[in-house]
């Protein structure tokens, strides 16, 4: 690492306070492919002693070249509040990257981390050992559990979303996360988004990340031998024969026909540890980022707006559960949209009565002013 001398960072941390860490140490590391944000690990100097982070900052020209970074970032923000929140203080799972804190308001605004467990996932894929392998694919599903019980769908799942220390793995990178059931917007690229995914349209589930983390388990058993392979269908006569197991059916067609995460950490022989959410978690989605949008609104003043949700916040199509289904396995369930009202019984002869009376009262004028004439 440099040595930063006599300089500090300055953030807001996760309860809302104003924090001034010196920094002990900084280097730069690789940024994650297509993000456009640039990290860099630090050690600091906390209340209780030297801590190890990682800054994801986004850079004045980057900020410049791609307005969208600051609506990402504040999705990385939002989602860290939302899980430090649900999952506590000493219990946090490492399965999810753990949010420090953020700065919205300097020349270089950032989202702060602790450190990230380990390397990107693709650095050792093909490589594990069949122990290994099964540690990853634990660790892995049960992040997009925890997720899922939060009512948050990742949406960028890849090997570069995904970090690996050698006994687990790490959920980073929440960029383009959504709340579940929205509407979906096209996002990432074949072969880890989902068909639902890469085009938009329906509603957002976990499905559509249990479609990219078997994905991600996939390449990590066979490999990323080259661009080539990536463009071909999962072959899961190339994977041993419990991998195969495990992703059976994970990469249906359509949503609806892919296992549920539980379902997954079952074949795992792995229990859900996760009880019913505390909240409701849309609310938390929301009011996690309200000291944001305030730190955004002094940065930019009025003129700073929230990237619109959409208006249709139950959304259904033939990709998604039944909702009684869902109730079944602990999902969070969508509530139905009051069918219309039925006609009224006799509607349609009422009006017909009414035209035949109208009629005959036409008839008695025509025929009393024809007898006046006469």
């Amino acid at each position: 690492m440099t040595d930063p001398g006599a300089l500090k960072i300055d953030f807001v941390d996760v309860d809302g306070g104003l924090r001034q860490w010196k920094v002990l140490g900084r280097r730069e590391v690789p940024d994650v492919p297509g993000s456009g944000m640039t990290l860099a690990e630090i050690e600091a100097e906390a209340e209780s002693g030297p801590v190890l982070l990682v800054q994801k900052s986004i850079g004045r020209e980057a900020d410049d070249a791609d307005p969208g970074l600051y609506a990402r970032l504040e999705n990385e923000v939002r989602v860290g509040l939302l899980l430090r929140r649900r999952f506590g203080g000493p219990g946090y799972p490492a399965e999810l990257a753990r949010l420090v804190g953020y700065d919205v308001d300097g020349g270089e605004p950032f989202a702060l981390f602790e450190r990230f467990v380990g390397p990107f996932a693709a650095e050792v894929a093909g490589r594990l050992l069949l122990d290994e392998q099964r540690s990853f694919q634990t660790s892995l599903l049960r992040g997009v559990r925890m997720l899922e019980q939060v009512a948050v769908v990742h949406r960028g799942i890849t090997p570069y979303s995904v970090r690996w220390d050698g006994h687990r793995a790490q959920l980073t990178d929440f960029e383009t996360a959504a709340p579940a059931f929205r509407v979906r917007r096209a996002a990432g690229t074949r072969p880890w988004a989902s068909p639902q995914q890469r085009v938009g349209g329906g509603g957002t589930c976990a499905r559509d990340d249990v479609w990219s983390a078997g994905m991600v388990i996939y390449h990590m058993s066979v490999g990323l031998a080259s661009a080539a392979a990536l463009e071909r269908d999962p072959d899961l006569g190339l994977v041993e024969p419990r991998t195969k197991e495990l992703l059976t059916g994970v990469f249906a067609q359509k949503a609806v026909h892919r296992p549920h995460p539980v379902e997954l950490l079952g074949r795992l022989n792995v229990q859900d540890p996760l009880p019913p959410p505390p909240e409701e978690p849309d609310r938390g989605f929301r009011e996690g980022g309200h000291r944001f949008d305030e730190l955004m609104r002094q940065k930019h003043g009025t003129a700073y707006r929230r990237p619109p949700e959409p208006a249709d916040r139950v959304v259904r199509d033939e990709d998604e559960p039944e909702p009684e289904a869902a109730a079944h396995r602990g999902e969070p369930t969508m509530p139905r949209q009051a069918p219309p009202p039925p006609p009224r019984p006799g509607a349609g002869a009422g009006v017909a009565v009414a035209i035949v009376i109208t009629l005959v009262v036409i008839g008695v004028i025509l025929w009393l002013l024809g007898g006046l004439v006469g």
